[in-house]
């Protein structure tokens, strides 16, 4: 996996948040080096750029929906992670979902990647070529100086 490091220059890091559950942000924020926070009360509150994470399903994309709409104003999203669910393109009507999640967001599309549907991210999963082809193409899409 990529080394990642904090911003410099005063940037507050960002932190990732799963809009629903089995959402894949702990991997993701393992994967990162980025922290994770459960509680989106402290997230909102700490001031820092979150990272939205959810799975390719219906019900994530629409907690996600719900979670901008109450967190919208005061909130600095760097980027909403869409984690694939499966194998495959994801079914239309998330497709749609996320399609208007990327018109006022940084929306970015995880593929399904095999190796992360392991219950513990060893550094022999994080090594994997497919994971590490996943973690560049997440920093790569993630607005400049958020992760260096």
């Amino acid at each position: 996996v990529p080394s990642v490091s904090a911003p410099q220059g005063g940037q507050l890091s960002p932190i990732v948040y799963g809009v629903s559950p089995v959402s894949g942000a702990t991997t993701w924020a393992s994967l990162l080096g980025l922290g994770e926070v459960v509680d989106i009360d402290r997230a909102v509150a700490s001031g820092r750029p979150l990272v939205l994470v959810a799975r390719n399903t219906e019900t994530s994309i629409q907690a996600c929906f719900d979670f901008l709409s109450v967190h919208r104003s005061g909130v600095d999203i760097a980027a909403i992670l869409c984690v694939a669910d499966a194998p495959g393109a994801a079914v239309r009507p998330v497709k749609h979902k996320i399609k208007i999640l990327a018109g006022a967001n940084s929306v970015i599309s995880v593929p399904w990647v095999p190796r992360l549907r392991a219950v513990s991210l060893t550094a022999e999963a994080a090594a994997d070529k497919a994971v590490v082809k996943a973690v560049k193409n997440v920093i790569s899409g993630l607005p400049a100086g958020v992760i260096e």
